[in-house]
């Protein structure tokens, strides 16, 4: 067991439907490392962003211009 490693709380396909809920489209790349799940996709407003997801609740908590 190494306590330092941790696991996700959720899925990638949880994450993509948290994403998806949120009004992003075209998600790829989704991946998990270092505690946060990161993907691509179209915002809402259509614009292509890199995404980092809180892996407990889903919700989006950084967002940069991709």
């Amino acid at each position: 067991i190494h306590p330092d490693e941790q696991v996700a709380t959720m899925s990638e396909a949880d994450v993509r439907a948290a994403l998806a809920t949120q009004g992003y489209t075209n998600v790829h790349d989704v991946d998990y490392e270092d505690g946060i799940w990161n993907a691509e996709a179209d915002d809402p407003a259509g614009k292509d962003v890199e995404l980092k997801i809180d892996p407990a609740t889903g919700k989006v908590i950084g967002k940069e211009k991709d």
